[in-house]
C-alpha cells in the first residue's frame, strides 16, 4: 500500500487516472496501481472521448438495462456455482470442443445440442409452441435430439472425444450441423458473393472502415480506407491499439477514427460503410445506448447529428476489402500510418478489384 500512496492519494477517484487531453488511460499510473491482469481490464474499458456523465447500467443484459428474467438467471448461477464444480473429465471435453478448428456457428450447434437446447419438437412441446411432440412423419414416437434413442447426445460425444482424432471430430461437427441445418441457407453465400463495392455519389466520398482483432494479445488493428466518386483511393490509415477485450468495441473505435480522419480533412459529405452491422444499427438507432460500451455510441451519435451529410451504412465483409486489408496489415505497424493516394504496398489488386 505504501507505493499505492506515492501514486495517488488515498481518497482519489477514478479521474485522476484518465488523462484529460488525450481522453485515454495513464497506463503506467494503472500499471503502477494494479497488478498486471487488472491493469490490463482496466486499460481495455472504453472512455467517452465528449465527457459524458456517468450512469449505472445494468451488466446482466445486453442492453444494459435491467429485467426479471437476467435477474432470475443471474440467481440460478449463483445457486449453481455453490454446488461445486463439473468434473474434470466434463471440462476436457468442452475445451476440446471450444478448440475445434471449425467455423463458429458449427460449434455453437455442438454446444446446443450437448444442452438439449436445440429446436426438437420434442423442445418445441415442453415451451407450449406445438401440441404434441411425435413425430410429423411416423407419428408414433416422440423426436429427440439425436436419432438413436439409445444414447444421450452428452454421452455420444464424450465417447467420441476418446475414440476419434481430432481431424475426424472437426469433421464429424461440420458434417452434424450442416446436416441439421439443412437448405436454410442456400444461396445465401452465392448471393454475398457477388457482392461488389459501389462509388459514392458526386461530390462525395465513400470511407470503409474495419478492425481486426488479436484476442490472445490483447491488440486491435484499424483500417480506413477514403475513396472517391472515380473509385480512386485518397487517404488509407493504419492503427494498432493495445488493450482490448471486447470486438464490438473494437468496430466502434474503428468507426470513431474513421470519422475523426474526415473531421481532421474537413470532409463534408461522407458515407461511411462498414462490415459491422450491430454497430450500425446501434450508432443509428435514436434512443440512448445503455450499454456498457453505450459512451461510445452515444459519441458517434453526436458527431453524426451534428452533421447531417455524414451517413453510416452496412456493407458485407466481401465489398469491405481494403479495409479489411488494411487492418490486418496494421499489426505490422509500430505506430499510426497515414498514405495520401498510393497507399501501402500490398493495397493495389483489392482496390483494383473494386474498380472492375
Amino acid at each position: 500500500m505504501a507505493g499505492i500512496s506515492t501514486l495517488i492519494e488515498a481518497d482519489a477517484k477514478v479521474a485522476v487516472l484518465i488523462d484529460e487531453s488525450t481522453k485515454t488511460w495513464k497506463e503506467e499510473m494503472v500499471k503502477g496501481i494494479l497488478n498486471e491482469e487488472e491493469a490490463a481490464l482496466v486499460c481495455s474499458l472504453p472512455i467517452s472521448t465528449s465527457g459524458l456523465p456517468d450512469k449505472q447500467i445494468w451488466a446482466h443484459t445486453k442492453n444494459g438495462q435491467f429485467n426479471v428474467k437476467s435477474a432470475y438467471h443471474l440467481e440460478v448461477r449463483r445457486k449453481n456455482k455453490d454446488k461445486g464444480e463439473v468434473s474434470k473429465k466434463n471440462t476436457e471435453m468442452w475445451k476440446l470442443l471450444w478448440k475445434l478448428n471449425v467455423p463458429g456457428v458449427v460449434k455453437m450447434f455442438l454446444w446446443k445440442a450437448l444442452n438439449n437446447c436445440l429446436p426438437t419438437k420434442l423442445n418445441l412441446c415442453c415451451r407450449k409452441i406445438v401440441k404434441d411432440y411425435y413425430c410429423p412423419v411416423y407419428n408414433l414416437s416422440p423426436v429427440q435430439k439425436w436419432v438413436s434413442n439409445e444414447r444421450e447426445m452428452h454421452e455420444l460425444w464424450a465417447d467420441w472425444c476418446t475414440k476419434l482424432s481430432r481431424e475426424d471430430l472437426e469433421l464429424m461437427a461440420v458434417f452434424k450441423q450442416a446436416q441439421q441445418q439443412g437448405s436454410n441457407n442456400k444461396g445465401v453465400n452465392t448471393r454475398r458473393s457477388l457482392c461488389r463495392w459501389e462509388a459514392p455519389a458526386e461530390d462525395q466520398v465513400k470511407v470503409n472502415w474495419d478492425a481486426a482483432v488479436k484476442l490472445t494479445e490483447g491488440g486491435m488493428g484499424i483500417g480506413v480506407v477514403m475513396r472517391d466518386e472515380k473509385r480512386d483511393v485518397l487517404v488509407s490509415l493504419c492503427s494498432q491499439k493495445k488493450y482490448v477485450r471486447d470486438p464490438l468495441v473494437v468496430e466502434m473505435q474503428a468507426l470513431w477514427r474513421a470519422m475523426k480522419l474526415c473531421a481532421e480533412l474537413n470532409m463534408t459529405r461522407v458515407i461511411f460503410e462498414g462490415d459491422a452491422l450491430n454497430v450500425i444499427r446501434a450508432v443509428n438507432n435514436p434512443d440512448s445506448s445503455w450499454e456498457w460500451h453505450g459512451q461510445l455510441v452515444e459519441d458517434i451519435k453526436e458527431v453524426l447529428k451534428n452533421r447531417n451529410s455524414w451517413k453510416v451504412i452496412h456493407s458485407y465483409r466481401e465489398s469491405n476489402c481494403v479495409a479489411h486489408f488494411l487492418a490486418k496489415m496494421s499489426f505490422n505497424v509500430n505506430e499510426e500510418r497515414i498514405w495520401i493516394k498510393e497507399g501501402p504496398e500490398g493495397i493495389q489488386p483489392y482496390v483494383l478489384k473494386d474498380k472492375m
